[in-house]
Parts: structure tokens; sequence; C-alpha cells
């Protein structure tokens, strides 16, 4: 998935401002553009079952989705993950659809 410039800026500057309250090198941040969507997590995958899903994703018209909300994850001890939520609209809705689908 391409992350848009003003979508990946807007990422940059709140993993700056989240990485004030830890200590320097207490936290790896995900460099600049690798960040990803995740659908859901599926382990090892088969060739066959990745083009099929490759094929899937191929037939559905581009989405755009907004950012809504951060939290991290454990929600027990020291965070490992900060996440980005995705607000609730049409592009939301079209994304579940594209998640079931697949």
């Amino acid at each position: 998935m391409n992350v848009p410039t003003t979508a990946r800026e807007w990422l940059d500057q709140t993993a700056r401002r989240a990485s004030t309250h830890w200590p320097s090198g207490a936290v790896r941040w995900t460099p600049s553009g690798n960040q990803h969507l995740t659908l859901r997590f599926l382990g090892d995958t088969t060739p066959e079952h990745v083009t099929a899903m490759d094929d899937i994703a191929a037939s559905v018209a581009p989405l755009e989705l907004g950012l809504d909300r951060t939290g991290v994850f454990p929600e027990k001890g020291p965070p490992r993950v900060l996440w980005m939520g995705l607000r609730a609209d049409a592009g939301y809705a079209a994304l579940l659809s594209l998640q079931q689908q697949l």
C-alpha cells in the first residue's frame, strides 16, 4: 500500500511527538515509508494463497482511508507497538469488505 505523503508526514510527526515520552534508544521507530496496514496476520502462507489474495486486491478500486486515533499494545506492560486507527467512514467500510473477501 502506498501511503500518501501527507499521511506519511502526519505519521512521522506523531511518532516524533510520541518519542519524547520514552528515553533515547528505548524505542525502535519504524522508518518513514515503512509503515503498513494490517488486515489480519496470516503467518506462513502458500504462494498460491498469496497469488489469490493479489488477484482479489487488484480487483478493488483504490481506497481513501482516514487516520483517527492512536494507541499501544500490549495494553499492560511496556508498549511494543504504537498503532494508528482508521476513521469509520466509506473508505473503512470498503476496506472491511476487502478484508472479508480475502
